[in-house]
């Protein structure tokens, strides 16, 4: 009884926010209970981040799932730098895709990328190490451009 009670006050926690996002707030939510997930500082703004590892999980990216919390986002790392693309094959809501160099420079943002702009693959104008699909207006809710750098210390490759 008292673990189920754990349970249910960690996962209503999950949700919860503490303290300012641009200040260097720290997100609670979690991916399994008890289980956080990593975490990317977008131009100091904190992203809790779900690794695509596989190219199995590259390609599904966030496709089925019905939203993605505020603060949180799916992360893509490559062995190279490329032009990786980035399509919204079955998405049921939109986002802003953030491309990174190796160094953690944003080299390019496509904002608000909708489900209906599938079949079209987004790609960068420059190469990329990474990927970061955060949801839509995330970029200007946080008053981010592409001249912020990404901190993702946080994430172990």
């Amino acid at each position: 009884m008292f673990a189920g009670v754990l349970l249910v006050l960690f996962a209503g926690l999950g949700y919860l926010t503490l303290g300012d996002a641009k200040m260097g707030g720290v997100s609670l939510f979690p991916h399994l209970p008890g289980v956080y997930l990593p975490v990317v500082k977008v131009g100091g703004v904190p992203v809790n981040v779900i690794k695509a590892n596989t190219p199995e999980e590259r390609n599904k990216g966030l496709s089925g799932r019905p939203s993605l919390p505020p603060l949180t986002g799916m992360w893509f790392a490559f062995e190279t730098d490329d032009l990786y693309g980035i399509w919204m094959k079955e998405m049921q809501f939109s986002i802003d895709v953030i491309w990174i160099s190796k160094d953690g420079d944003i080299v390019d943002v496509a904002p608000n990328v909708s489900p209906e702009t599938y079949p079209k693959i987004f790609k960068p104008h420059a190469p990329a190490r990474y990927v970061l699909e955060v949801p839509s207006g995330f970029m200007e809710q946080y008053n981010l451009t592409a001249s912020d750098t990404v901190d993702f210390s946080g994430v172990v490759r």
